[in-house]
């Protein structure tokens, strides 16, 4: 069975056996709140491949001795994002009408996204349609927008990450190709050598540097929060900018 887009559907049924678990496990999943409802089609209830791919997540954090306790906190929470880069991303292809009925969200809102140059599009990649990632980042995008963000946040702050990212991007090609001021410390074969193992390694350096910049990111949110609260209580908050080179940086 197909529905809009020509996404899959499945009866209950189906969709245990393609998971692999008993019926009766979706049922209960379903009751405690780790896979939300399906569809209903005529007399019968329908699921998608948003269903199944929760369902072989959560037999992947089961795998991983994660209780489902723990596991309904980090879906209450939001941290599914934050798993796909424990985990991988999810590879399975979308195409752009899939990605909308599996996230929810509105058409016109992924295009802008695109047009900003924030959501990668499948030819920026060079693959043919769209994997978890952006599943991942537009279901976090409509998290913010249901707790409280206005949409119009995001053409605000969305291309100041874009503008910022593709300069770093720059300067990182740059060192790493050994023609930037920093790289003349580095002899030439030490930056070979790293480049060829991180060809050869690309998924286990990705996500060491994954950790390193999530770090870096997520102390300058912190920052950004503290600043915003003290402002909020009237507390007040520094009207300086801190230095983005940091203490003795150079300007």
């Amino acid at each position: 069975m197909t529905g809009v887009g020509g996404a899959s559907m499945w009866r209950i049924d189906e969709l245990a056996r393609r998971a692999g678990v008993p019926v009766g496990t979706v049922r209960l999943y379903q009751r405690d709140g780790l896979l939300p409802p399906g569809r209903r089609v005529g007399k019968s209830m329908t699921y998608g491949a948003s269903h199944l791919d929760r369902l072989l997540r959560i037999q992947q954090l089961k795998a991983a001795n994660f209780t489902l306790t723990a596991i309904k906190r980090m879906l209450d929470e939001g941290q599914f994002v934050k798993l796909d880069r424990l985990f991988g991303t999810d590879g399975r292809p979308r195409n752009r009408a899939q990605l909308v009925e599996e996230t929810g969200v509105d058409a016109a809102l992924v295009e802008q996204l695109e047009s900003m140059g924030f959501l990668a599009t499948p030819a920026d990649r060079g693959v043919a349609e769209y994997d978890g990632g952006e599943v991942s980042v537009l279901q976090a995008i409509s998290q913010l927008i249901e707790i409280g963000t206005p949409r119009s946040i995001l053409p605000l702050v969305l291309p100041i990450y874009v503008r910022h990212v593709r300069a770093l991007e720059s300067d990182l090609l740059v060192a790493l190709s050994g023609r930037g001021d920093e790289s003349a410390n580095v002899p030439a074969e030490v930056m070979a050598t790293y480049a060829r193992r991180t060809a050869e390694h690309s998924a286990a350096f990705l996500s060491r540097w994954d950790v390193i910049v999530d770090y870096l990111h997520h102390r300058m949110i912190q920052r950004l929060v503290h600043r915003a609260r003290s402002a909020a209580t009237g507390a007040g908050a520094p009207d300086r900018v801190p230095d983005p080179a940091g203490p003795g940086g150079r300007h």
